[in-house]
């Protein structure tokens, strides 16, 4: 048996055989960055929060206002989150086929899972609730409507972003190309960003292209993060600061009025008005990625055993927690007693649900094994 013997030269494996040396080429290794998975945990949360911001009535309108400007363009954070690991994996070495294998696998598969209980409750138990199905399918086999409520998540609440997604996935070769050119971040992806932030329509109550629309300036504003993420970071409070206190701008100019709440998310239409307003919540919630990013940059090397496990079950969070979130609900309800958010109860309610759904991804991880990936994304 020939004893083969491997040495190194310009990132390919020399493979000496005894004959002539054979060129084994190297995958590229990707490193891991301990600071976008801290990261993904805020962004989780954040989306927790925006879903349990609206679970009950709030005593204080001033502290509903500093949650809502603080929160609701949280899905910002993933999708930046989202468009940063896509190019730092897949710069150097894009197999589309495979690609999209695994989204399929570990994103949509988990998705029709997770579809199942709100397909259901949407058929048979609250028929009435689908007046948002077209006309033309009011009448058409049942089928036909589980298709529509898969294709365009309008079945659930959060489940538009799987539909807004995969929409980035098919389109991602595109995105690998224009990464490897110069002129796409000079001159093409400023005007493209600014555009962005003068768009409002996204989410449940709009069509899939207007979400796009709206998160692909974030997803490629994620991507060119990445690509010159050794001069973001290495900035660390020379950008940390000035950003952070545009934030905190931002947030009190919203709170005292100067910049209206009602038009900054999501609910307003400019063309209702013949309006181009600003969207400055969209704009706030950007410079809050690189803030983010920067932040857990610094405290890289720290062990956080609870933002690992979040981030690792962030996935599973996003499908599961607006199902808690309606059992905590209803059980409430079911008291006959009234509940009024404050600040307190508000943390108090988002840590109940994103515990709550920890516990229901364990439990699944238990029963499902290995195999728990396809059923809720974690």
């Amino acid at each position: 048996m020939v004893n083969h013997r491997y040495s190194q030269s310009n990132g390919a494996l020399i493979k000496n055989t005894g004959h002539r040396p054979e060129v084994v080429t190297a995958k590229p290794k990707v490193s891991y960055l301990h600071y976008i998975h801290y990261f993904r945990a805020v962004a989780i949360i954040g989306i927790v929060a925006v879903h349990c911001k609206s679970s009950f009535l709030w005593g204080s309108k001033l502290e509903e206002q500093f949650w809502s400007s603080l929160l609701v363009y949280s899905t910002v954070l993933f999708v930046f989150i989202a468009g940063f690991l896509f190019q730092h994996i897949h710069s150097r070495r894009f197999d589309y086929k495979n690609y999209l294998s695994k989204k399929f696998t570990y994103v949509i598969i988990p998705y029709i899972f997770a579809s199942i209980p709100a397909i259901l409750e949407k058929l048979y138990l609250d028929p009435e609730s689908m007046t948002w199905l077209p006309v033309y399918l009011q009448d058409q086999p049942a089928i036909l409507k589980v298709f529509y409520m898969l294709l365009t998540g309008k079945h659930f609440g959060p489940f538009w972003f799987i539909p807004m997604i995969s929409m980035v996935y098919v389109i991602s070769p595109l995105l690998v190309y224009l990464d490897k050119k110069p002129w796409f971040y000079r001159f093409v992806f400023p005007p493209v960003f600014v555009a962005g932030l003068f768009m409002f329509n996204f989410g449940y109550e709009f069509t899939t292209i207007e979400s796009f629309a709206f998160f692909i300036p974030i997803y490629i504003f994620g991507m060119w993060a990445s690509r010159h993420k050794e001069s973001i970071t290495g900035l660390q409070y020379k950008l940390l600061i000035p950003l952070a206190s545009l934030c905190v701008i931002f947030i009190v100019l919203e709170m005292t009025g100067v910049i209206s709440l009602d038009t900054s998310y999501g609910a307003y239409r400019p063309e209702e008005t013949y309006e181009l307003p600003f969207n400055f919540g969209k704009l706030k919630m950007s410079l809050l990625c690189l803030v983010m990013l920067n932040s857990f940059y610094l405290i890289r090397e720290k062990n956080l055993p609870v933002l690992s496990l979040l981030a690792d079950y962030s996935f599973g969070v996003y499908f599961v927690h607006l199902y808690v979130i309606r059992a905590i609900e209803q059980l409430v309800y079911q008291t006959g007693h009234s509940f009024v958010f404050n600040s307190f109860y508000f943390v108090l309610h988002v840590i109940l649900v994103t515990l709550s759904c920890c516990l229901i991804i364990f439990l699944i991880k238990k029963l499902t094994g290995q195999k728990s990936r396809y059923f809720i994304g974690s």
